[in-house]
């Protein structure tokens, strides 16, 4: 769900539509191995999250970055709304929101195991930079958080320890008479010391202390606030709020708002912060554009706003040396390249040339050689991932999506076709 937006930010792509007929020869294929296929562990691997049918299991789809090859395929879930690294990048995480539960595998699929959250938890996601220790929102209200006799029924921010896989605690989103009912999003300092959760409803920031795993205090933000970006050197939080078209600035020195700014579009959803060129990218879906800032002052200053990019635009990623931003448009079956000097917008890549198809998420490569555009169809034929390589932004190919049904073999007399599941969030090891 990214309730970014995605959570309202995309996963309104979520939709998987009756099969079509198809040709497969719109565009190069690799074939993806189902099983398990050498130690992911000795190079960079991207995880790909597929939302399964009607309760079936999720399956999360480990691409070796290197050799741009499909490396093993994990079922998860059912209701897997988010996948994401740990601190390590050793494990790959999903919470499952269906089954309040939140699984995590090693790269190479050998050990997958399950932590079970409290009843009700409803987990929708989850982000870590500290070791050993995973962070998720949960919008359910568990019993420790549901006290009527004072009035209170919040819900809350689970620990799970990644070193055991096993729930510690949950810490409720309580302060005085604030509760939080929707929290939608976190982020943690790069120190490891704070998390900071937005709830979209009551347009509120929460500040968590991860030494005594306490709530600091609560602050008002814009309207619907649905992603957060910190600064590298754990000073400053950005929130981004949908509804407002504005960008909050919170110290986190002192946990007080310096100011608001304008997110130079409409609708943010989306930002990515550039550290090597110290730049804050803001997507915003409203008005299909993208906002450049410069980050090194304390209030971030337009470089340049109103970079049109294509329709619905909901993603994007910086390479590492900031030369370029690729940006995912989930109307349209393109991504946007923005030059990272002129801040203007260079070409638009298609990604997939079935009729209809769309972009869903985007994601780079460690070392910046490979984008990874997740892309679907009406058709559900050609939904898979598609790799390009950045020195010329060249298809390289597009690994095919897992099957919905595996058993299906496809024939070419009589036809039978497949249809695939839809991919959507991309994470890397960035």
């Amino acid at each position: 769900m990214r309730k970014h937006s995605y959570c309202k930010l995309g996963l309104g792509a979520l939709l998987f539509i009756v099969c079509l007929a198809c040709n497969d020869t719109y565009r190069p294929i690799a074939n993806p191995i189902p099983n398990p296929g050498g130690d992911p562990g000795t190079f960079d691997v991207v995880a790909v999250l597929h939302p399964g049918l009607a309760g079936n299991p999720d399956i999360v789809s480990i691409i070796n970055a290197t050799g741009d090859t499909n490396v093993g395929n994990r079922q998860l879930g059912p209701g897997a709304s988010w996948v994401s690294f740990d601190a390590s990048k050793s494990q790959i995480l999903t919470p499952n929101t269906t089954i309040n539960t939140v699984t995590a595998g090693n790269l190479n699929n050998s050990v997958v195991m399950t932590a079970t959250l409290t009843p009700n938890s409803r987990p929708v996601f989850l982000a870590t930079r500290k070791s050993g220790r995973v962070y998720v929102v949960n919008q359910g209200v568990v019993d420790s958080c549901d006290v009527p006799a004072q009035g209170v029924q919040s819900a809350s921010v689970g620990l799970v320890l990644s070193s055991v896989v096993s729930l510690s605690q949950n810490i409720c989103l309580k302060s005085g008479a604030s509760v939080s009912h929707h929290p939608v999003f976190l982020a943690q300092t790069p120190d490891g010391s704070r998390v900071v959760v937005v709830d979209d409803q009551s347009n509120e920031a929460w500040i968590l202390d991860t030494v005594g795993n306490v709530v600091m205090g609560n602050l008002p933000v814009g309207s619907s606030p649905v992603w957060v970006t910190i600064t590298p050197d754990s000073t400053t939080a950005y929130v981004l709020n949908k509804n407002s078209n504005d960008i909050t600035v919170i110290n986190l020195t002192n946990n007080t708002i310096t100011t608001a700014v304008s997110a130079g579009g409409s609708g943010p959803v989306f930002a990515a912060f550039d550290s090597k060129l110290n730049r804050l990218w803001v997507v915003n879906q409203g008005d299909n554009s993208v906002s450049v800032f410069d980050a090194s002052h304390s209030v971030p200053v337009p470089l340049r706003t109103g970079i049109a990019v294509g329709p619905a635009p909901n993603s994007l990623t910086v390479l590492p040396d900031g030369t370029a931003a690729y940006v995912a448009n989930t109307g349209a079956a393109f991504i946007s390249r923005i030059d990272g000097t002129s801040l203007l917008k260079t070409k638009d890549i298609n990604v997939n040339t079935t009729p209809a198809a769309q972009v869903n998420y985007v994601a780079s490569s460690v070392a910046g050689a490979r984008v990874y555009a997740t892309t679907y169809d009406p058709t559900t034929l050609s939904n898979g991932t598609a790799i390009l390589n950045t020195q010329d932004d060249s298809l390289v190919l597009t690994i095919p999506a897992p099957q919905q049904d595996l058993s299906c073999v496809p024939k070419q007399n009589p036809t039978v076709t497949c249809p695939r599941l839809t991919p959507t969030i991309i994470t890397t090891r960035r």
